[in-house]
């Protein structure tokens, strides 16, 4: 999937994904003759070989037909629609923590157990390519076989090993300490850690995902046991952020204005409050009742214009005209976080294989 398509132009006998919308991803293999139907139309192969990776493809046969666009496969866009789903999937966020904390490169040795639908065999064939090798073993032989398909249909068989073991009961049948990195899917990953144990090579990484805390406690216990350092264990969340165009209504000061210019606290403020109150309620006021609000001192040191800080700086703006605002809405771009947010998948739990030599004896 990855050499035999470098070249930038489709070629007849390759592996395209056809990309129509988020949720609306397929994949095909090109064929002179043959003919994709779908809702937005027909799309004929001989429109697409020949053509460059990333071209938008028109459908044909209708007034108003759709379009995609033809893709070359990754293991992201396997991810989000064509792969088919035979198992749980590991998605692409922690495909790529488990081949960043397991250091994989070109030539690496890699074995996995739990190859499932095949998500995280992508992942890793990506990685390891073009000279490395991955053994990925599955307890299920009707779901080995078709992943074992899957592989040879996309062009990955020179890769990918694919077997059928029971890795818990019967270990992985390969030489001592010939693995890179080993990553275990399994419900019971603490059975098979002494045989990976045996596999990894000295300084080797190790994974496990699990999707309960007590399967990583149990796992921990074994790594311990067996002399594995370095162990950590993560969870990987997406926080989307979503993008869009928002509409805002310019906001009228203007009947605060007179309000904001008088200090908040002031006693005039208040005063000024209460009189409003009493107005709405339809009350009378007796002035002569009414308690003689103390004023602040007058500035006499230049700073001011001589007149009391408080109830009588109302005074100075009463007779100012206020500045109208503008009335009509403005348009933004605003981003925030989504409302629905994907929650626990697994957790990942790592650690490294440390030989450490024995002192020498004097």
């Amino acid at each position: 999937m990855f050499a035999k398509q470098a070249s930038r132009v489709a070629e007849e006998g390759n592996a395209v994904v056809l990309y129509a919308g988020k949720e609306r991803v397929t994949s095909l293999r090109l064929r002179r003759g043959d003919v994709y139907n779908c809702r937005f139309g027909a799309f004929p192969h001989d429109h697409m070989i020949g053509r460059r990776f990333g071209s938008k493809i028109s459908a044909v046969g209708k007034k108003k037909a759709g379009h995609c666009y033809m893709l070359r496969p990754t293991p992201e866009l396997w991810a989000s629609g064509p792969l088919v789903h035979r198992t749980q999937i590991i998605y692409p966020l922690d495909v790529a923590q488990i081949c960043f904390n397991l250091e994989l490169r070109p030539g690496s040795v890699v074995v996995e157990s739990g190859t499932g639908s095949g998500s995280l065999s992508i992942g890793i064939a990506r990685c390891v390519f073009p000279t490395g090798r991955l053994h990925t073993f599955e307890f299920h032989k009707g779901r080995q076989a078709e992943a074992e398909a899957f592989f040879r249909d996309i062009q990955l068989d020179g890769v990918i090993t694919s077997r059928h073991r029971d890795v818990c009961a019967d270990g992985f049948g390969l030489e001592p300490e010939s693995v890179d990195a080993l990553v275990l899917d399994l419900p019971a990953p603490y059975l098979c850690v002494e045989h990976a144990h045996k596999v990894l090579k000295k300084n080797a990484n190790f994974c496990s995902f699990s999707p309960c805390i007590e399967q990583v406690q149990r796992t921990c216990d074994e790594l311990r046991r067996l002399g594995f350092e370095e162990i950590n264990t993560i969870e990987s969340l997406t926080r989307p952020m979503q993008v869009a165009t928002k509409s805002y209504s310019a906001m009228q000061f203007k009947k605060f204005a007179r309000e904001a210019m008088l200090p908040s606290r002031s006693p005039a403020w208040k005063e000024s409050q209460e009189q409003e109150a009493r107005e709405r309620a339809g009350m009378e006021v007796d002035s002569a009742a009414e308690e003689v609000l103390p004023q602040k001192r007058v500035r006499t040191d230049g700073e001011g214009d001589g007149e009391a800080v408080g109830g009588a700086v109302a005074s100075k703006w009463a007779g100012t005209p206020l500045p109208e605002l503008p009335s009509h809405c403005r348009t933004e771009l605003s981003a925030r976080f989504a409302v629905e947010v994907k929650g626990h998948t697994s957790y990942l739990t790592f650690a490294r294989k440390i030989v450490r030599s024995a002192p020498a004896t004097p």
